[in-house]
Parts: structure tokens; C-alpha cells; sequence
């Protein structure tokens, strides 16, 4: 497999669902695909991982995408700190609606990208790319991975 094959996967992703966001970088010094704004950043050692688990990741890192979730958790963070604005604490306040719109938001955005990709991909490619990723993080007896688990089997 080469990068060829996720960055025409991407297109016709973008293709399908009308999204001109969306940019696929490859890096050496991540360990775990993520988006950042519209940048779908992909570790370097995934570019050959099994088919399932690349149209896994890339469905899900593009629902990240579609659906906006970065902006929203910065515009989050910037109405919180309209809100609580103190000149003196400012810093603390960016600070700490990183963390109150990552914890609280976090959950709910991964529920939705993970239906996103079962809308791209199919139910069956999702989980097996789940439990391929999970597996390969050692994370598959965390509640929060459980619970997701749950939530695509549960999906359509």
C-alpha cells in the first residue's frame, strides 16, 4: 500500500459528501491518526496497515473533518471565555475550557465520527477497523473504548 491509496480514498470521500476540507498529512512523530482543524494527520508506520483498518481511520478521521468538530471546540472555548472573562486570568481561563470542552465534547464528537464512518465505510469495516486500532493500542479494556464499541454495534 502507498499513500496514493488513502489520498484517493480521501477524494472520493470529499467527492461523495460534497466537503472541499480535508487535507491528509503523514507524519514520523505521532503515534495515533488525528485531525487538527482540517488536517487529517496520519502517523507514518499506518501507511501499510491492513485495508479495513485504513478505511476505518480514514472515515473516521473525516467525519472529524466534516463535521467540524475542531472549530467547534475552539469556538467553545472562545464563548467560554467571553463569558468568564477576568484580564488577570485569562490564560487559565483558554486553559481550562481546552479541558472542560475536550472532556465534555470529546465523547459525543467520537460517537459522531464513528457514525460517519459507518455511513462511509459500512458497519462491518468499522468495527473490525476498531478492534484492529484497539488492539493496537492496547486499549480494548478501557470503559470509554467498551462504550464506543457498544455504540457502533448500535448504530442502524
Amino acid at each position: 500500500m502507498s499513500k496514493d491509496k488513502w489520498l484517493l480514498e480521501l477524494k472520493k470521500m470529499k467527492k461523495k459528501y460534497g466537503c472541499k476540507r480535508g487535507k491528509l498529512i503523514f507524519l514520523p512523530i505521532i503515534k495515533n491518526p488525528y485531525t487538527f482543524m482540517d488536517l487529517i494527520l496520519i502517523p507514518k508506520k499506518d501507511i501499510n496497515i491492513p485495508e479495513y483498518a485504513r478505511k476505518y481511520v480514514l472515515a473516521h478521521e473525516f467525519g472529524h473533518v466534516y463535521k467540524k468538530h475542531n472549530l467547534l471546540s475552539y469556538f467553545l472555548v472562545f464563548a467560554i471565555c467571553l463569558i468568564f472573562i477576568n484580564k488577570l486570568e485569562i490564560v487559565y481561563m483558554l486553559l481550562g475550557g481546552i479541558i472542560i470542552t475536550q472532556g465534555i465534547f470529546a465523547e459525543y464528537f467520537e460517537y459522531q465520527a464513528d457514525k460517519m464512518a459507518v455511513l462511509i465505510v459500512g458497519k462491518e469495516t468499522v468495527i473490525d477497523g476498531f478492534m484492529w486500532f484497539t488492539k493496537r493500542t492496547k486499549s480494548e479494556n478501557t470503559i470509554v473504548r467498551k462504550k464506543r464499541l457498544e455504540r457502533i454495534l448500535n448504530v442502524f
